[in-house]
């Protein structure tokens, strides 16, 4: 079974625009986020799925010059892109992480395969309990289901997120969300997402006290528990998530 993680980015994020291109550690923060995604060992190939908007051009051209693997497809309809993506690299399993998750687990994306895998299901996520922070996303689901969805999903929302039709119609995919470890804590207060200038202060403050030395969610949630400063820089922002909105797309 070949599975590959999809990472959608673009240049053109209405709220931080160019994210994906900041400095964390010396290098462009998406490269960062890939060096953590390299370390799954259940993932056979990452995929940046950026846009055929020319301000896209930068991705690609970084892409190319880091010899990373991407594809361009549509600019907002993500179903679209993930779609033709998956099916010109031959994807039996596919994983969809936005591009605002640098500090992704790769300890997480293997267990949302294994999960998938252990029980024949069409999607398996951990973005619907909540009892994971805002910023470790991950959803996993067969190429059947999408290339299902892909055929049948007619509501804008379902085009621009991916994923809706299958979630939100469990009498044709059989689904599963991911346990958390940490179903005792208030995840409201850990935001490690990328999409505003102070989630970049805080993303950039997380990877630089670890001196660029891998580590993992539970080490975060540590030195954030030790350090109210660090963990407050975004807490205008806790309240914030990408379900509140439809409209999010990155």
């Amino acid at each position: 079974m070949k599975v590959i993680a999809i990472v959608q980015a673009r240049m053109s994020s209405t709220r931080l625009p160019a994210k994906v291109l900041l400095d964390l550690y010396g290098k462009p923060i998406i490269l960062r986020m890939l060096e953590r995604l390299i370390k799954s060992k259940r993932c056979n190939n990452i995929i940046i799925a950026t846009t055929i908007n020319p301000i896209d051009n930068i991705i690609s051209d970084l892409c190319i010059d880091s010899g990373l693997e991407f594809y361009r497809g549509h600019p907002t309809d993500l179903l679209d892109r993930h779609y033709h993506c998956a099916k010109k690299y031959k994807a039996d399993l596919i994983l969809k992480i936005p591009s605002d998750c640098p500090l992704i687990d790769p300890s997480l994306v293997d267990e949302c395969i294994e999960l998938i895998q252990s029980n024949n299901y069409d999607y398996a996520s951990n973005i619907h309990s909540h009892n994971f922070p805002d910023g470790q996303d991950v959803e996993a689901f067969s190429m059947d289901a999408l290339e299902y969805s892909y055929k049948k999903a007619n509501k804008e929302y379902q085009r621009e997120h991916t994923t809706p039709y299958i979630y939100e119609n469990k009498s044709l995919f059989k689904t599963i969300e991911m346990q958390s470890p940490y179903e005792e804590k208030s995840f409201y207060k850990y935001r490690l997402t990328l999409d505003y200038i102070e989630d970049y202060w805080l993303i950039r403050k997380v990877y630089n006290s670890f001196n660029g030395n891998v580590f993992t969610l539970k080490d975060i949630i540590k030195l954030l528990d030790s350090n109210n400063y660090i963990r407050n820089i975004n807490s205008l922002h806790h309240s914030k998530a990408w379900y509140n909105n439809k409209n999010i797309l990155n």
